[in-house]
C-alpha cells in the first residue's frame, strides 16, 4: 500500500514540477524520459532478491528531441525485507520505515534511474528530427523455434531475428545490429519429460499491460520487450526519384543460410541442406530429407500456416506432404527459394511463405 501511495505521490510531484519549469530553449542533451513503469511482476516477494522488467518511453519525441538510453532494463525487486534473515540481499541496507513500522531494504542507485528534466518542452524543436540510433523497422524473423528433441517452450531455445534501417535515405544512418539470437516460445514447459518450466534461470512472471495494470498468464522471464518502433519522419524520404524505370527483382541471395532452423525432425533423422545460386542470381536450398535408421521411407512437409506446436493438434494447410520410399529431395518444381519480401529477405517454398518445413516428425500432424 505504501508503494502505491509512494508511487501516485510522484506522478503528481512530477507533474506538478513540470509545470513549473523554465521552458527550454534547445533539445535537453539526453532527451527527456518517462518514469520508469513495471513491465513485469517480481520473480521473488522480498529482499531485492527478485528480477522485474521496467519500460519507459521518450517523451520528447513528439517536439523533435530524441532520447539517449535504454526503453527497457531489468531490476531487482521488491523492497520489502524478508521475514527471516537475510532481510535484504548483498549491498541493500534494511531499514525501519518511520511512518509505516515495517522494514525495507534500501535500493541501490543506478546510472539509468530517473531523472527529472531541468526545462519544459512546449514547441517543436527540429522540424525533421533524426532520433539517437537512426529508425529501426520492427524485429522480424522466418524463423520459428526450431525442434531439438523437445517442443519450444520455457525460453529454452534461440532463433535469429533481423529488422531494417528505414532512414538511411534520409541521411539518418541507424546504430545497432541488424541481426541478434532471441530466445523464443516464453510458454512454460510443462508434461515434457519433468523438464522445469523454465530454462537458463528464469522464472514464471506475467507482464503488465494498459492502465489498469492487467496481468497476463504466467509467462518464463523476465525479458526485455522490443524497443517500440518511432515512426518515420512525414519529412523523410521513403524512397529515393530516379528517371529509370526499374523492375523490382521476386528473388534475392540475401537470405541467412540458417535454413535448419526452421525444420523439425526427430533426433535420429538427417535432413540435409546445400546452398546454390540459380542463373538470375538468387538463393536456393537444396534439401534431401532421409529415411530414418531402420526403415526405408521418408515423410517430408510444408506447412503454409497453421500453430506451429503439433501439441496443439490443430489443422494445417500443407504446400507439400510426401511419404516415400528412400529419401524425399528437391526437385526442379519443388524447392527454396530466396524471395524478396516487405521486409527484407525471406525464404519461400515455391513462391509461397511458409512457417515451417517438418522431416520424419515425431508425431502427424492434422490434415487441413
Amino acid at each position: 500500500m505504501f508503494l502505491k501511495t509512494f508511487a501516485i505521490f510522484l506522478f503528481i510531484a512530477i507533474r506538478f514540477v513540470m509545470a513549473t519549469l523554465p521552458v527550454c530553449t534547445t533539445c535537453p542533451v539526453n532527451g527527456i524520459w518517462s518514469p520508469w513503469a513495471d513491465h513485469t511482476t517480481c520473480t521473488k516477494g522480498c529482499g531485492f532478491y527478485g528480477k522485474k522488467a521496467q519500460t519507459r518511453t521518450c517523451e520528447s519525441w513528439g517536439y523533435g528531441c530524441g532520447c539517449q538510453g535504454v526503453y527497457s532494463r531489468i531490476v531487482p525487486c521488491t523492497a520489502n525485507a524478508c521475514p527471516t534473515a537475510p532481510f535484504c540481499a548483498a549491498g541493500h541496507a534494511r531499514f525501519l520505515n518511520p511512518l509505516t513500522k515495517k522494514f525495507l531494504c534500501k535500493a541501490i542507485k543506478r546510472p539509468d534511474d530517473y531523472a527529472a528534466p531541468k526545462c519544459a518542452l512546449t514547441k517543436k524543436m527540429h522540424p525533421c528530427p533524426c532520433p539517437p540510433g537512426g529508425v529501426w523497422s520492427n524485429w522480424f524473423s522466418d524463423l520459428n523455434c526450431p525442434y531439438n528433441g523437445t517442443w519450444p517452450c520455457g525460453l529454452c531455445q534461440t532463433h535469429t531475428d533481423h529488422r531494417v534501417c528505414q532512414s538511411t535515405q534520409a541521411g539518418c544512418p541507424c546504430v545497432g545490429p541488424s541481426n541478434r539470437t532471441a530466445k523464443c516460445s516464453a510458454s512454460p514447459c510443462s508434461g515434457n519429460g519433468g523438464r522445469t518450466p523454465c530454462c537458463g534461470g528464469y522464472s514464471l512472471v506475467r507482464t503488465i499491460s494498459g492502465p489498469d495494470k492487467i496481468k497476463s498468464e504466467p509467462l518464463c522471464g523476465p525479458s526485455l520487450p522490443d524497443d517500440p518502433v518511432i515512426a518515420l519522419p512525414a519529412c523523410m524520404p521513403t524512397s529515393t526519384t530516379t528517371t529509370t524505370t526499374t523492375t523490382t527483382p521476386i528473388c534475392t541471395s540475401g537470405c541467412p543460410e540458417n535454413f535448419i532452423e526452421r525444420v523439425y525432425t526427430v533426433d535420429n533423422s538427417t535432413f540435409n541442406v546445400t546452398y546454390s545460386t540459380d542463373e538470375n542470381g538468387c538463393q536456393i536450398a537444396n534439401y534431401i530429407c532421409s529415411p530414418t535408421p531402420n526403415t526405408t521411407s521418408a515423410w517430408f512437409g510444408v506447412i503454409a500456416q497453421g500453430d506451429w506446436d503439433y501439441m496443439h493438434n490443430v489443422d494445417y494447410d500443407y504446400l507439400d506432404d510426401e511419404k516415400v520410399a528412400g529419401p524425399v529431395t528437391s526437385t526442379a518444381d519443388k524447392y527454396f527459394r530466396c524471395a524478396v519480401g516487405p521486409k527484407g529477405p525471406k525464404w519461400q517454398f515455391v513462391g509461397k511463405d511458409f512457417i515451417w518445413v517438418y522431416c520424419n516428425p515425431p508425431m502427424e500432424p492434422v490434415a487441413g
